[in-house]
């Protein structure tokens, strides 16, 4: 059963979804500037006036979804606080986008995370999608996919050197 700051959170993200197809809420104007929008992101107020979680509390649901707050998080939150609940709303909006199924999306984290070379957000995202239900079959395909796609820019990024090489650059077409 889901905390019930777990659930008070997924009612907040869920007020930041699209109103209609393709359309976000308007914005409210700011009447005192960024100086007065950060002091009430801080203190936990959402432009509409309504109560969002606190910083604190997104790492606390972080952590008990991934057994510890993410360590790039919990750092950011002692620099720009404020960013951590719009983290947590970015991940909400991208993951419930209706044209790609959840699932896929987790496999598309995995091969981001093993394609830029970071270990740390690769074991969290594989956690992630064991908790979902993936196998390590498709997980393992997502690795597999991924290198593929690494190893497969290595001929475009050796271009110049290959054009070197073959006496240089072939003519396209024919010509």
């Amino acid at each position: 059963m889901a905390a019930p700051f777990a659930v008070g959170l997924l009612a907040w993200v869920g007020s930041l979804a699209p109103v209609g197809p393709g359309k976000l809420s308007p914005p409210m104007p700011l009447k005192n500037g960024r100086q007065q929008r950060q002091i009430e992101l801080r203190r936990g107020v959402t432009m509409e006036g309504t109560q969002q979680p606190t910083p604190e509390q997104v790492l606390k649901m972080m952590a008990e979804k991934h057994g510890e707050a993410p360590r790039p998080m919990v750092l950011m939150s002692r620099v720009i606080p404020e960013w951590v609940p719009r983290q947590a709303a970015e991940q909400k909006f991208v993951m419930d986008l209706p044209h790609i199924p959840a699932k896929y999306k987790q496999l598309m984290m995995i091969a981001a995370t093993v394609a830029v070379g970071h270990g740390e957000c690769t074991k969290t995202q594989i956690m992630l999608a064991q908790k979902a239900g993936l196998t390590k079959e498709e997980i393992g395909e997502a690795i597999l996919t991924a290198r593929y796609a690494l190893a497969s820019t290595v001929f475009n990024t050796s271009l110049q050197g290959l054009e070197l090489l073959a006496g240089g650059e072939e003519p396209r077409n024919g010509k």
